[in-house]
């Protein structure tokens, strides 16, 4: 159904969480409760919620997503500089960067 590269999120308490797809059933994530960024099963992370399909923000072929994926396996996970928006972005390519922790930040300050 999902393609390799093609970023979800399903709501958790009072954000989205991210993950790229990296394989047929899986994704990779940047996870807080496994505390790193890991690749695993999208019907574990999303425990069989219905996650939001956000397109494919890449335009590196699938071969490279998916090496970019594993290669940052294992890296801790860190609110404000390797969460799972962190993880999707620098997989996909893109600049690292957290909109949701931006936007809670300037709320709060």
């Amino acid at each position: 159904m999902y393609q390799i590269g093609d970023v979800l999120s399903v709501p958790k308490f009072m954000y989205r969480h991210y993950m790229i797809v990296v394989g047929p059933g899986e994704v990779a994530h940047g996870s807080k409760e496994k505390g790193c960024v890991t690749i695993e099963k999208l019907k574990d992370v999303t425990k069989n919620r219905e996650p939001r399909h956000h397109g494919r923000w890449s335009s590196l072929p699938d071969r490279e997503i998916v090496l970019r994926a594993k290669k940052i396996v294992g890296t801790p996970y860190r609110l404000f500089s390797d969460n799972c928006e962190h993880v999707v972005r620098e997989i996909s390519g893109k600049k690292r960067s957290s909109p949701q922790v931006v936007t809670a930040m300037t709320c709060l300050g």
